[in-house]
């Protein structure tokens, strides 16, 4: 992340460390960590809501997918990045994402946005979109998940930055869209 980071266990217990002024570690408090601290709730201490395969850090907020492949995140939701309605409201506690429809495969969080794959190749993002960086053909900031444009399947990879994304599907095409202001999309140009 920006100034945090997590992992996952062997036993699929999350853990974060860092920075957590907006709550990105997922332990229930703003409390700075210099040590791995775990989830709440997806980690073995108290009440247990899921176990974890990947965990992806964004700027100031995490998102994580279990192995049947539902999606928790927590910290910033100022764009929605965390997946829900309650915009603007920091989530200390992992919370599910709702909306995705199906079982998801792999994770990645941007700056202010997330993306996952779905197990039939279908890619799917929320957040802030206002360079178009959820792929969807909108510059619409959206707190649920929305299907990136023409990848209902066939997508083998997907991989994010702050403001832009990249997808390689199944084929071996490399596609990418959102902000270029520095050439990131790799197209020839800086629009």
């Amino acid at each position: 992340g920006y100034d945090h980071t997590c992992a996952v266990t062997i036993s699929s217990d999350a853990y974060c460390w860092g920075q957590n002024n907006l709550g990105q570690l997922g332990d229930g408090t703003f409390i700075q960590r210099v040590q791995p601290t775990g989830v709440v709730g997806l980690s073995p201490s108290g009440t247990r809501i899921g176990f974890m395969a990947q965990i992806a850090a964004g700027e100031f907020h995490t998102c994580g997918t279990t192995p049947t492949g539902t999606v928790f995140c927590w910290g910033d939701n100022m764009s929605g990045q965390v997946g829900n309605a309650n915009l603007g409201t920091l989530h200390v506690f992992p919370a599910i994402v709702s909306g995705i429809g199906v079982a998801v495969s792999h994770i990645e969080a941007g700056e202010a946005f997330t993306c996952v794959l779905d197990t039939g190749g279908g890619a799917r993002c929320w957040g802030e979109n206002l360079d178009g960086q959820l792929g969807d053909g909108t510059t619409i900031s959206r707190f649920s998940p929305a299907l990136v444009s023409g990848f209902a399947t066939g997508v083998a990879q997907i991989g994010l930055g702050d403001f832009h994304a990249c997808a390689d599907t199944s084929t071996g095409l490399r596609y990418c869209w959102g902000d270029s202001f520095f050439g990131q999309l790799g197209n020839g140009s800086l629009t």
